[in-house]
């Protein structure tokens, strides 16, 4: 660490930048060679953290985006994601039949998104089914569960615990176990 510090000082007074900007330049730079996209507000230190537990220690690294190790993520190449999709610790996405995430989503900890399920008749196999799609501006409650084929509009909360088995329209926020709109939703105002 202190070779790092040393080399960014180094930096720094070879180009005058201020040392938020030099730090914040270094970590765009090696958040553009490991990453498709990286939290604005993500730390050189984290970044570092994510880019050592994913790109040399493995876990997850076929994932272009900084997750936690306790997140599982498969197929990857089944998942659209827009930009601005924010993981939590212990997310489980499951896309045989394709997941399509919208811009601005925040998954909370221990979220399961399920594109399929099991053939009652032969469990090694999975049983087709719609992609699960989310739209834009969407924020999903912690232990939250959704299953095959929902679609989930844009502008919409999915309170913790929530079991989605149905489609959510836009602008909603919707809870329960099986998850149910209860209220509707003011525009997201956020950036």
């Amino acid at each position: 660490m202190r070779m790092v510090v040393s080399v960014i000082s180094a930096i720094r007074r070879t180009i005058g930048l201020p040392y938020h900007l030099t730090i914040r330049t270094i970590t765009n730079r090696l958040a553009k060679m490991f990453y498709q996209s990286v939290p604005k507000y993500m730390t050189l230190s984290e970044l570092l953290g994510f880019i050592f537990v994913q790109k040399i220690l493995g876990f997850n690294r076929h994932v272009p985006i900084p997750v936690d190790p306790s997140c599982r993520i498969a197929p990857w190449e089944n998942i659209e994601m827009g930009e601005k999709v924010y993981l939590n610790v212990g997310n489980y996405l499951q896309a045989p039949n394709g997941i399509r995430l919208g811009a601005n989503i925040w998954i909370g900890p221990h979220v399961c998104i399920i594109s399929a399920n099991h053939d009652p008749n032969d469990f090694k196999k999975y049983v087709k089914a719609p992609p699960i799609e989310i739209g834009n501006n969407v924020w999903i409650g912690a232990n939250a569960v959704i299953l095959p084929g929902v679609k989930i509009g844009s502008n919409v909360v999915i309170g913790a615990g929530s079991i989605v088995t149905e489609d959510i329209p836009d602008n909603s926020i919707a809870i329960g176990n099986p998850c149910r709109v209860i209220n509707e939703k003011q525009p997201y105002v956020g950036s």
